[in-house]
């Protein structure tokens, strides 16, 4: 396993906050970073940055006029 990448840059990958999604106990969460701890219960877990939204909020520091056109997968849970 890798750790969390905590650090700042500059790039999309970088803009806060990042998140983790995981599986723990057999369920499956997205956590900001700051809030993931890692556990032997968490069975698979994937870092990425930026969250698009966060408590039903959508990013303030996502701007429509960034410069990045690049293509982009997303992963989102719903209410379990």
């Amino acid at each position: 396993l890798t750790p969390v990448n905590r650090s700042a840059g500059g790039g999309n990958f970088f803009i806060r906050p990042g998140g983790v999604f995981l599986v723990e106990n057999g369920r499956a969460k997205i956590v900001p970073l700051p809030a993931y701890k890692p556990s032997p219960a968490i069975r698979y877990a994937v870092q990425s940055g930026p969250m698009l939204i966060e408590n039903g909020v959508i990013n303030w520091r996502l701007k429509p006029s960034a410069s990045s056109r690049k293509l982009r997968n997303g992963v989102g849970i719903d209410k379990q």
